[in-house]
């Protein structure tokens, strides 16, 4: 038997832009995996990539609701519903060497709500 931290499997998933979930919950999993596995994943910002200048305007590139894309869900054999799985980040880099952020009327931290 093999050691998972010794000799982990890794899994690489690269979406493209038809391949993000866009809400929590619903989506297929785009991948079984073994406890232990390593995934090597690429998301994009919660803008979905569209915000590369102080030009590109929130309202105007970005639609409604598909923002925050999510790479995944991945299906983890053997667990079951009610089980908390551990996630180890191992590293995490930038897309970019820049960011971008916004508020948005009644959406997101600086809200009256």
């Amino acid at each position: 038997m093999n050691d998972p931290v010794a000799d982990p499997r890794i899994v690489t998933v690269r979406p493209g832009e038809q391949d993000y979930a866009w809400t929590f919950g619903g989506a297929a999993p785009v991948a079984r995996i073994a406890p232990g596995t390593v995934l090597d994943v690429f998301t994009e910002d919660c803008f979905g990539g569209r915000v590369r200048t102080d030009k590109d305007l929130v309202s105007e590139v970005c639609e409604f609701p598909f923002v925050n894309p999510q790479t995944g869900p991945f299906y983890v054999e053997g667990a079951e519903p009610g089980d908390t799985l551990a996630v180890h980040f191992v590293s995490i880099e930038p897309r970019r060497d820049w960011a971008a952020s916004t508020t948005v009327p009644l959406f997101g931290a600086l809200t009256a709500t």
